[in-house]
């Protein structure tokens, strides 16, 4: 970054993260999950259907917030984990599990 005349980030924010990691580890770092919405509606129409609920991506956004509410609110688990998906909406799935088993203070 110095021969790019980038001396400033060199040795400020950059050399503060390289010192940070190399005291505590990545594991001090919180992660960042963005999708696009498609993926999720997506995500969410294979589950709605999958429960015969319908198509998620066909509800008004009232119908879609108050599943989501309710969902959300919900002691059970939404999605079983023998669900029969596409690969994108599996890669979805699964990444929310990953962030649920990392806890929010990780996000």
């Amino acid at each position: 970054m110095q021969s790019c005349g980038a001396g400033v980030l060199a040795d400020g924010r950059l050399a503060d993260l390289i010192r940070r990691v190399a005291t505590f580890g990545m594991v001090l770092m919180k992660l960042d999950l963005r999708q696009e919405s498609g993926r999720h509606a997506e995500t969410l129409d294979a589950i709605t259907k999958y429960l015969d609920l319908g198509t998620y991506s066909e509800w008004d956004e009232e119908k879609k917030l108050d599943f989501l509410t309710k969902e959300l609110k919900g002691k059970r688990p939404l999605v079983p984990p023998n669900i029969e998906v596409s690969p994108d909406v599996k890669e979805v799935l699964d990444t929310f599990r990953i962030a649920a088993e990392l806890g929010s203070d990780s996000l």
